[in-house]
């Protein structure tokens, strides 16, 4: 049996994300497990995506659009628990941070 909340890479698009929707229409996933990872939706189309993953170090980002497929935008890092993802153009996805 499948568990709801793994987030599975199904040719070539991840499936199962499973978060909690914020008051801005964004969606934060808590992390799974012991590793230091952090799942980040954003489901209101924006060209600017702010990601408090709170991870405490600057983590590798890999970027997708609502499909699934990777996407690449511009990483800006706030502080050690921050990332911006700055694309050119409104559009939703989802940040994957270890």
């Amino acid at each position: 049996m499948s568990d709801p909340n793994r987030i599975v890479w199904n040719g070539g698009r991840f499936t199962n994300i499973i978060g909690v929707m914020r008051d801005d229409g964004c969606t934060d996933n808590v992390p799974q497990g012991g590793g230091s990872s952090f799942v980040y939706t954003q489901s209101t189309p924006s060209p600017v995506w702010t990601v408090p993953h709170n991870l405490n170090k600057r983590p590798s980002v890999t970027t997708v659009d609502h499909l699934g497929a990777q996407i690449f935008g511009d990483l800006v890092y706030i502080d050690d628990n921050i990332v911006q993802v700055v694309h050119g153009s409104p559009i939703t996805g989802a940040v994957y941070c270890n």
